[in-house]
């Protein structure tokens, strides 16, 4: 019976099951495709996703995620997953240092700059650490007229003093990976010490916090004097220093907190005859005075547009108190320092570019001895 259902079942025809079998290879043809084009996609959008985020955190680096170590690079090390989404280097053990995480919880941040600083401060070096200890500093904030006008700074006048925000914008790590948590501040003689513990400007965000003397407003430039700020550097904001601001009861660490060295500071006579003949013989090579930049014909206010200046002091006497005040602090590194105490019979001289000029100098005694004021 069995057999005899069997054979009575009605047959398929050959042709039917070859077109059966060819829609089949063909639905699992598409299917395939179908997923692989699935993952494709979901791969391409990881990756432009990924790709974007880098951009992003690319571009807030000029405001924002910069190294804070010229120390040493650490591109070289192996990467790990931390397992949240973000990327650590494989030695975060000791806390000195971890790798820049991709943005996950939070976006990046530009900021557009409201205006830049021209300072008597050319390079870092010879940049005082602390600006109101060089108080014969001078600068000045120039608005970009078409960001911040001159009206914002109406009634600033009335204070005696403001904070500026600002960028590291000469910072030597913007271009690693990696960020240095710990740092060696000059004060410590070589001890490390946690970056957030510092005033260092190697830092992971490269924001800087300065507070500067007022001293006049003209137009959309706010003139100041006691700065630390390099010339050209971007600025973000402005505000004023009001006395709560001020901390009565505040305390400082220990180290942060021990006076700093000054030594006198001498010109020889060769030197200062040099600065007073430059200063008032060469007018055509000063360079006018620092101007705000409006319309949108106009370059940008970027270092790299910047017209040079005319000197920050009206006459040479200016010029003279500057230089004692500014060099009146040891400007060497540390391990120049530490070279010439080992060094008795030979003078290292040295040389540093302040306000618009080139100023050569020895450490003799402890006694800073300008040899040399040229016009830049």
């Amino acid at each position: 019976m069995e057999l005899e259902d069997a054979t009575c079942m009605p047959q398929v025809p050959e042709e039917r099951t070859l077109e059966l079998t060819s829609l089949e290879v063909t639905l699992m043809k598409a299917e395939t495709l179908r997923k692989e084009e699935r993952v494709g996609r979901i791969r391409a959008e990881r990756a432009l996703k990924a790709l974007q985020e880098t951009m992003s955190s690319s571009a807030s680096s000029t405001i924002a995620c910069s190294n804070a170590t010229p120390e040493q690079n650490h591109e070289d090390q192996p990467q790990q997953d931390s397992g949240d989404g973000t990327c650590c280097t494989t030695k975060p053990l000791d806390g000195t240092h971890v790798a820049k995480p991709v943005v996950t919880g939070f976006d990046a941040v530009t900021f557009k700059p409201i205006g830049v600083v021209r300072s008597v401060y050319r390079r870092r070096y010879g940049t005082p650490r602390q600006g109101l200890l060089v108080d014969k500093g001078r600068g000045v904030v120039v608005l970009d007229e078409r960001t911040a006008g001159r009206e914002a700074l109406c009634g600033l006048d009335a204070y005696s003093h403001c904070w500026i925000l600002f960028q590291f914008h000469t910072n030597t790590n913007a271009h690693k990976t990696s960020t240095k948590l710990k740092v060696h501040p000059p004060r410590l003689k070589g001890m490390s010490m946690g970056v957030f513990a510092t005033r260092s400007p190697h830092r992971p965000c490269n924001i800087g916090l300065s507070i500067a003397k007022i001293e006049s407003i003209d137009g959309p430039n706010l003139r100041i004097s006691g700065l630390d700020i390099i010339d050209g550097t971007p600025v973000f904001d402005i505000k004023p220093y009001i006395p709560a601001d001020m901390v009565a009861d505040s305390k400082p660490a220990a180290w942060a907190s021990e006076d700093i060295p000054i030594h006198p500071v001498e010109f020889t006579d060769s030197a200062l005859n040099q600065l007073y003949s430059e200063f008032s013989s060469a007018p055509s090579k000063k360079p006018t005075s620092p101007t705000a930049l409006s319309g949108s014909d106009n370059p940008p206010l970027t270092p790299s547009h910047l017209p040079p200046y005319k000197t920050m002091f009206s006459n040479p006497d200016e010029l003279v108190l500057f230089l004692k005040n500014a060099l009146q602090f040891d400007i060497r590194s540390i391990s120049n320092q530490a070279k010439d105490a080992n060094t008795t019979t030979v003078t290292t001289p040295y040389s540093v570019t302040l306000d618009s000029f080139q100023v050569d100098f020895v450490m003799d005694n402890n006694t800073t001895r300008i040899t040399a004021v040229s016009l830049l």
